[in-house]
């Protein structure tokens, strides 16, 4: 007659089957709470990456419409620039021919700027006016500069004039007003490359040799 097996040796494996397959689902568990958190913060990162981009896509579109209209306006001022110029010239033409003899020549600008006399000179608002009627006003301005600055060239000082430092600075104090674009503004200046470039030349010069003073003294 067999033997009776023992309840406890059959119980026994299949206990120990149920805490392994426990341990197998807790960890299975905790990968998937892993893996769960770890695509949430992919797709947290991923959609604010998109947004960065969409906010940077939406300001190049913004700047790419407002340059093409500002390219748009200087077309139509430099249009506008060119029509004023030619109006000038035909409208100041007979005008200029006529009284050729009588017009101020760029090195005896200064000496009228500076003249202190009551009816001589010229003041601030009266200046941009007299400007604006040249075509080429920036130009202009720094032929007369040029003549006393770095080097007087006059042949004849006149002993009225007591300060040419104060008559340049009228002059390009009145250039301003004369050469802003008249739909830009100061966005844009009516200077042509060869008078920058001269009119840099003149600061660095002007530059120079105040460092070689000690500087601008107050």
């Amino acid at each position: 007659m067999g033997s009776i097996a023992d309840p406890g040796e059959l119980t026994q494996p299949s206990f120990d089957e149920f805490q392994r397959q426990t341990s197998l689902m807790t960890s299975c568990t905790l990968l998937w709470k892993e893996l769960s958190d770890h695509f949430t913060s992919l797709e947290q990162d991923l959609q604010k990456k998109f947004k960065a981009v969409k906010a940077k896509l939406e300001t190049l579109d913004t700047e790419t419409k407002h340059s093409l209209l500002v390219l748009e306006n200087r077309e139509t001022t430099i249009n506008n620039s060119i029509e004023i110029a030619l109006g000038k010239v035909k409208g100041n033409k007979e005008i200029a021919i006529n009284s050729q003899n009588d017009t101020v020549p760029e090195p005896r600008v200064l000496e009228i700027c500076g003249c202190s006399e009551e009816g001589i000179g010229y003041n601030e608002n009266e200046m941009p006016v007299a400007l604006g009627d040249c075509v080429d006003p920036a130009r202009f301005v720094l032929e007369a500069i040029s003549e006393v600055f770095p080097v007087d060239k006059r042949e004849v000082k006149i002993k009225r004039v007591n300060d040419l430092g104060w008559a340049c600075v009228l002059l390009l104090e009145s250039l301003i007003p004369v050469m802003v674009d008249p739909i830009l503004g100061s966005e844009r200046m009516l200077v042509t490359p060869s008078v920058k470039e001269r009119a840099k030349e003149i600061a660095e010069t002007w530059k120079k040799s105040l460092e070689e003073m000690g500087g601008l003294r107050m």
